[in-house]
């Protein structure tokens, strides 16, 4: 039974996509209590500053030291430098963690770290695993450039409105610029490969924000990144301010529509999956039709000597003229 915590969410760079927060985030008759008085203190590097209470100093350095080592990979690969100190809340337990008043909103059991909006402030609870840990600071900060990115290319070109980026693709690269394809990862989307129960970039959203979108959204950067080269993530960040819906940025950036994309996605998993497949390939995916009208089926590719040439034919069973006859004709159409 799969019942890994999500160690990953309540990002608030969706405060980018919507006007206001729903009020149904509030449980209905709690409040949010705060048990425990933190007496919080800073400790400043060169790109974070980080808040901590005293008794988990030895975290927080853990934490700075994280940040900082992670800080110039993004930097490089967003072609984007933040001048301000970002700040990094750091909490020694998810008990400490779910009195935060960073937000109002209380945080379920499932929620291990959170980047807000407004103030670019990161916060992180640690669980007791240092792997996670590093991988939740890795995963948020890739948020804080994500914003800071978008805000820089939205500013210069001076346009006002924004393109709202889907989930799969802002949690999915976060994933994917975080962590290591790995095989829990890799017995998800095998799962749903094998099952038939792999989601489109149609309707990935009926998952929207759950464990499985993080992964299948890790799989397609991961993919668009292979396939369509490494500068792409972040030319799909460049071009957002030229057109009004993310969907035509994909397209503008990768040359091809969001459908055809998946097709090639969705293909590219089930070659990896299916040994039959990877050998053989399908023919609507490695073939060109040749025929267009009626029925024309069981080809056979036959070879005939044409003096010192040998010229490839296909023979196959068709009714061009209203009954079944043999026809043959160039594989070229």
């Amino acid at each position: 039974m799969f019942k890994r915590k999500l160690i990953f969410v309540l990002s608030f760079v969706l405060l980018l996509l919507v006007p206001t927060i729903c009020t149904a985030q509030f449980y209905f008759g709690k409040n949010k209590v705060q048990y425990t008085n933190f007496d919080w203190q800073v400790m400043e590097t060169e790109h974070f500053q980080i808040y901590f209470y005293i008794e988990e100093e030895e975290i927080a350095q853990i934490a700075a030291d994280i940040a900082e080592d992670f800080y110039p990979t993004l930097a490089a690969r967003f072609k984007h430098e933040i001048y301000r100190k970002i700040p990094l809340i750091i909490y020694s337990s998810p008990n400490y963690f779910t009195q935060t008043n960073v937000t109002w909103s209380m945080l379920p059991e499932s929620v291990a770290g959170f980047t807000e909006f407004l103030k670019g402030r990161v916060v992180v609870p640690f669980h007791g695993s240092y792997h996670d840990f590093a991988h939740v600071i890795r995963h948020e900060m890739v948020h804080v450039f994500q914003i800071a990115k978008l805000q820089s290319v939205m500013s210069l070109s001076l346009q006002q409105r924004m393109a709202s980026p889907p989930l799969w693709f802002i949690e999915g690269q976060a994933e994917y610029w975080s962590t290591v394809w790995d095989s829990e990862a890799d017995a998800i989307i095998k799962d749903m490969v094998l099952s038939g129960n792999l989601y489109t970039l149609e309707n990935i959203y009926q998952i929207s924000g759950s464990f499985f979108m993080y992964k299948l959204g890790q799989s397609i950067c991961q993919f668009i990144n292979d396939t369509y080269g490494s500068e792409k993530l972040i030319l799909i960040y460049e071009n957002w301010w030229k057109e009004r819906s993310f969907n035509k940025i994909i397209e503008l950036t990768l040359g091809e529509p969001i459908k055809e994309i998946s097709k090639k996605w969705q293909y590219f998993l089930q070659k990896k999956y299916f040994p039959e497949i990877a050998e053989a390939g399908l023919a609507k995916r490695e073939a060109r039709q040749l025929t267009k009208k009626g029925y024309a089926l069981k080809g056979v590719p036959v070879q005939f000597k044409n003096g010192e040439n040998t010229e490839d034919w296909i023979v196959f069973k068709a009714n061009k003229m209203g009954y079944s006859g043999i026809y043959m004709m160039s594989p070229s159409g």
